[in-house]
């Protein structure tokens, strides 16, 4: 069973009676989505120009066993977009996380914080897919990556797409997983996420 939310606010799906859940895709500005527990869902994923902590701190918290794919896009500060780096801590210890693969830290101002802490996460060494498309990352977050590499060591392919990764960024990338998807890159002097409203 699958479910989508494109606008408003607040996630029905996890405020009813849905326990047989398995893909959840929400769309929206100011997320509310409150306590989750969906023993069945596989992939969850919420997209947002401005998301507030309060989104993430429920995931952190989420009784989500089966949760295979997670992506969560920041957006930007000026439009609601609340976490730091140290509310991802929760996530990054992978305790409520045990079959979590797929890992998307998108659309973010932090990205480059991200790339460095990471690797030194209980979750790294289960993941096989990294996106951190749509952010804020430069060379020196590759670096921070590169440095990391034996924190993972399932990762099959990273997505870097629409960051502003500079040439030498790009090239140690090269350097880091099996399969890379680089994309566009804008200058690093001009860093901003992707999806701002």
């Amino acid at each position: 069973m699958s479910c989508w939310v494109g606008s408003g606010n607040e996630a029905s799906p996890f405020n009813g009676g849905c326990p047989n859940l398995e893909t959840v895709l929400l769309e929206a500005g100011d997320l509310t989505i409150g306590p989750v527990d969906l023993p069945k869902l596989r992939d969850l994923r919420l997209q947002s120009g401005g998301l507030p902590v309060q989104a993430i701190q429920e995931v952190a918290k989420a009784k989500v066993p089966a949760l295979e794919t997670l992506h969560l896009w920041f957006g930007s500060e000026e439009y609601g977009a609340t976490a730091v780096i140290a509310d991802l801590e929760p996530i990054f210890a992978g305790a409520n996380l045990p079959k979590l693969t797929h890992l998307g830290l998108m659309n973010a101002e932090f990205t480059n914080e991200i790339c460095e802490e990471l690797p030194n996460s209980a979750i790294a060494a289960q993941l096989e897919m990294l996106d951190l498309s749509m952010g804020t990352m430069t060379t020196e977050g590759a670096k921070a990556l590169l440095e990391g590499k034996a924190a993972f060591p399932k990762l099959r392919f990273l997505n870097v797409d629409d960051n502003s990764i500079g040439a030498e960024g790009q090239a140690l990338l090269e350097e880091f997983c099996t399969e890379l998807k680089i994309g566009n890159q804008d200058d690093e002097e001009d860093r901003y996420v992707s999806v701002g409203e």
